[in-house]
């Protein structure tokens, strides 16, 4: 962790050690920079944890959720998201276990839904603060999911979390996580991380990392950007 932008580091992984310093994903407080949740470990042994002291200490919670700091997936998007109307409001999304909703700071947690398929990025409408009235009143979140046989192109070997899902999805969430819908489903590409699109003002306008490229959505229609580029273009 740093607290003076970058040039100084200090660890931030209390007594944790093993398969728990494989993180997969981190998020912090948006009010409060020493509450942290990070999920770390490998598939079954994996799980969820929260910090009051900025790393200093951790404390496992009890959401029964799987998680991969260790292949493919770990090159994803973020799975944890604050809701930033609600801080006390936390999205987490899993291997294969689904999407998860905790209203009272990691103390508890409910299932959305999307359980076989792998959740790759849950992202929620970034910039609440300073453009509130795109969003309407209401916390947008988008979610994307990669069926298992894509997973292999971020170079480091299959998933350890086997999936039945076929198809790549991206959802959105309006009114923190009551409405699920479908925005994009595809079977010739994964969905590896999601950004909204800030300049367009609306939430409905995305870009994604793809199996395929840089893609973007708007109005509902996917295109490819730019077109002649694929996704090993990209690689180091």
């Amino acid at each position: 962790r740093s607290t003076d932008g970058g040039q100084s580091w200090v660890s931030a992984n209390g007594d944790l050690g093993g398969d728990d310093l494989r993180v997969r994903s981190v998020a912090i407080h948006p009010e409060n920079p020493q509450i942290l949740f990070r999920a770390n470990g490998i598939g079954p042994t994996s799980g969820l944890w929260k910090s009051n002291d900025g790393g200093q200490s951790w404390v496992r919670l009890g959401l029964e959720g799987d998680f991969d700091g260790a292949g493919p997936s770990a090159l994803c998007g973020e799975i944890i998201a604050f809701d930033l109307r609600a801080p006390q409001i936390v999205y987490v999304g899993c291997e294969s276990r689904g999407l998860f909703k905790s209203t009272d700071a990691g103390a508890t947690w409910v299932h959305l839904g999307l359980k076989g398929e792998r959740i790759t990025a849950v992202v929620v409408w970034p910039w609440e603060r300073y453009y509130p009235a795109v969003a309407r009143g209401k916390t947008e979140l988008c979610v994307t999911t990669c069926a298992d046989r894509w997973m292999s192109f971020l170079g480091r070997g299959e998933p350890v979390v086997a999936t039945p899902a076929t198809m790549t999805r991206s959802y959105v969430l309006s009114d923190r996580g009551r409405s699920l819908s479908v925005l994009d489903e595809r079977e010739d590409t994964g969905f590896f991380n999601v950004a909204f699109d800030k300049a367009a003002q609306t939430t409905r306008v995305m870009s994604f990392a793809t199996a395929h490229g840089f893609q973007h959505n708007s109005g509902g229609h996917m295109s490819l950007f730019p077109e002649q580029k694929q996704f090993e273009s990209f690689r180091p």
